[in-house]
């Protein structure tokens, strides 16, 4: 079940994860974003059977300190996870997300974030239309 909340399950943690993500996953940017989507996961057991239900989508949120100071970044990572808690249940194929804000980020709204992470997520071909 999908809730609002962001879990520790909905997060990219380690980072392997993002290393790998960085290394092998389809990247795509905007002026404010990148976006880089693949899969990092562990395979958890021998083999997977097809009555296992598909691993739901992760986010990791990347904000350097160029982009501004501590509250415009964490106001750019909250409307990032804001976006993800509303587009996860229309994202194809259950992928691992990285979002990197660029200094352009800074002093956007949160209707032009989430906008700009829609077309992102089109242009990767993991928005379900």
């Amino acid at each position: 079940m999908l809730t609002g909340r962001f879990r520790p399950t909905d997060r990219i943690r380690e980072s392997w994860e993002y290393g790998l993500l960085a290394q092998h996953g389809r990247r795509k940017a905007t002026r404010s974003f990148v976006m880089i989507v693949g899969r990092a996961r562990r395979a958890i057991g021998s083999s997977q059977t097809s009555d296992e239900v598909a691993p739901a989508p992760r986010l990791g949120i990347t904000v350097s300190r160029r982009v501004g100071n501590a509250v415009e970044r964490n106001r750019i990572k909250r409307a990032v996870r804001e976006w993800f808690r509303a587009a996860r249940c229309g994202l194809r194929g259950s992928p691992d997300i990285v979002v990197i804000a660029r200094r352009e980020a800074s002093g956007r709204s949160r209707q032009e974030i989430v906008t700009e992470l829609d077309t992102l997520c089109a242009k990767l071909g993991i928005a379900a239309k």
